[in-house]
């Protein structure tokens, strides 16, 4: 909050980064348990972790720019020695941050793909059984126009 002491930011900071680094193991396992084996799963898996370095990447970027916020607000006690000191921990922090939005924005991307490949399977269902009607419906012409077949006469 706005009156965080430089203890509670640092405090905060590492508590953030640790739930990231919980959630990001997470969704890691989830990702190759899910995945199996072959291509496919290797692309998933590396999808996963590139993710997961945003996450930490937007984490500590969060972060930094908090501690730079925070040394702006008090004052000049050592500022540039304090955020010096401060980045490694940002950074993690700062991805912790950002998986968060990732993931959601992962969960909505994998809905939509998931809703276009029923969107194209349904019509391509729908196309297949037009055609299939229009065939029917021309041998049907062409009986009818053929009058009795020689098994009939």
């Amino acid at each position: 909050g706005a009156e965080e002491s430089r203890e509670q930011l640092e405090a905060r900071h590492e508590r953030e980064e640790e739930e990231l680094e919980e959630k990001a193991q997470a969704h890691l396992e989830a990702v190759k348990a899910a995945s199996g084996k072959g291509k496919k799963a290797k692309a998933a898996i590396e999808a996963a972790e590139r993710e997961v370095e945003q996450w930490r990447y937007d984490l500590g970027e969060r972060h930094r720019e908090e501690l730079e916020t925070w040394e702006d607000r008090e004052g000049g006690s050592g500022g540039a020695k304090a955020s010096d000191a401060g980045a490694p921990e940002k950074s993690e922090a700062a991805t912790t941050a950002a998986k968060e939005p990732a993931a959601a924005t992962e969960e909505e991307e994998e809905a939509e793909r998931a809703q276009r490949k029923k969107d194209k399977a349904a019509k391509k269902r729908q196309n297949r059984s037009q055609k299939e009607a229009a065939r029917e419906a021309e041998l049907e012409r062409e009986r009818r126009e053929a009058g009795p077949s020689r098994r009939q006469l």
